[in-house]
């Protein structure tokens, strides 16, 4: 069993910079190429102009790639898609192109379940799919994901700033009050003030849920 990643950039044809939203996306690729390298089974790569897809051994840093990926396009927005399942198409390579199979489609199936989702003005940056007839587990992790998406939407970009330092550079509270200037009890009510605790706990939740379910399902 293996976990797709689908990410569709939203409303890619409104961007006035489009080359440079897709070079900068394929910046951002690599570096996740990078940094994940241990769990990727094959490399994201861009595999339309506003689109691409990677595939990864494990789940339990699917949500950890996927914030990394929006924090790094923001304010371009991005539509994420996560698939459990098979590769059918032989020996997985080193790059997600030309591969097919039930993770790819539920992949697929999630991203446009989104596009559904928002037409119907009912905002959604993730949906996962599993493997098996019983949905009613993801179904609690959509809604999970959801909250998620909703918390980080309402982000200022000092608080998108402060949040970036906590999670990507592993900072502590104290220092990133001396990096931005601020006392450490300034940190902390940005932080309250921002919902990140109830994010980050959420974000846990969705992250153990699907790690745990991937290596009973071993």
């Amino acid at each position: 069993m293996y976990f797709a990643i689908i990410g569709d950039i939203i409303s890619s044809k409104k961007i006035k910079e489009r080359h440079e939203c897709q070079q900068k996306l394929d910046n951002v690729l690599s570096l996740i190429n990078c940094v994940y390298e241990k769990t990727i089974a094959s490399k994201f790569l861009i595999t339309l102009g506003d689109e691409f897809q990677g595939l990864l051994l494990s789940p339990e840093y699917a949500l950890d790639i996927i914030e990394r990926i929006s924090f790094c396009m923001y304010p371009v927005e991005v539509r994420f898609g996560i698939g459990k399942g098979e590769i059918s198409t032989g020996p997985v390579g080193e790059y997600a192109l030309g591969s097919d199979g039930s993770a790819y489609h539920r992949a697929r199936s999630a991203i446009e379940e989104i596009k559904t989702q928002e037409k119907r003005n009912r905002s959604c940056g993730t949906r996962i799919k599993f493997a098996g007839p019983d949905d009613s587990e993801s179904s609690v992790l959509n809604a999970i994901a959801v909250g998620l998406y909703a918390i980080e939407k309402r982000w200022t970009n000092k608080q998108r700033e402060l949040i970036a330092l906590m999670l990507f550079e592993d900072l502590t509270q104290e220092s990133v009050a001396e990096r931005l200037g601020i006392t450490q009890s300034s940190v902390n009510r940005r932080l309250k003030a921002s919902g990140y605790y109830d994010y980050f706990y959420m974000k846990n939740v969705i992250s153990k849920t699907l790690t745990e379910r991937s290596r009973h399902d071993e």
